[in-house]
């Protein structure tokens, strides 16, 4: 067999300490990014569980401009009407403290302001059918009509604002 020479010794002994080096960096790389992206997803914990508030918050405010809202207009005999109306305003008022509750965690001017808006936007709803459903429940039909008309104009304007607000609280990422 050929002799090697030692300069092709150390060729090969250079090479094998460059690809050693070589594997050595790339666990590094790897084992750094790892560790960027632990960490990411640990502050992403803490903003996931506003974001999780505020969509629950965001489903039964949809839940309530939907279908509640939509209820209390209907015509109903005053023992439906009433049974319906207080179901509707605990969900109301669980919303406003849902909603008051994020405001008081979250630090960003803008996103409060979407909040504050929600808020009163559902407690002007919540105020409006209070007043048309006390109407529609103390009347004596045609001698309110055009007053319980008008309160139902004024449930379908705070309905409009409501959903203004939730549909732009929904654009929020906390």
């Amino acid at each position: 067999p050929p002799a090697t020479t030692p300069a092709e010794s150390e060729n090969d002994s250079s090479d094998t300490w460059l690809v050693v080096f070589i594997i050595i960096a790339v666990i590094a790389i790897v084992a750094l990014i790892a560790a960027l992206m632990s960490r990411r997803k640990g502050s992403d914990g803490a903003v996931s569980a506003e974001q999780s508030r505020l969509d629950a918050a965001l489903r039964n405010g949809r839940v309530l401009h939907d279908s509640m809202s939509l209820t209390l207009l209907q015509p109903s005999e005053p023992a439906t009407l009433q049974a319906s109306w207080n179901v509707g305003q605990r969900q109301f008022i669980e919303l406003e403290s849902q909603v008051g509750a994020l405001t008081s965690v979250v630090t960003d001017a803008a996103a409060l302001q979407v909040l504050r808006t929600l808020g009163g936007a559902s407690a002007a709803l919540r105020g409006a059918l209070e007043a048309d459903v006390s109407l529609r429940m103390s009347g004596d039909g045609s001698d309110q009509a055009g007053v319980v008309d008008a309160a139902n104009q004024t449930v379908l304007s705070r309905r409009a604002e409501f959903d203004a607000a939730l549909q732009q609280a929904a654009y929020l990422r906390l």
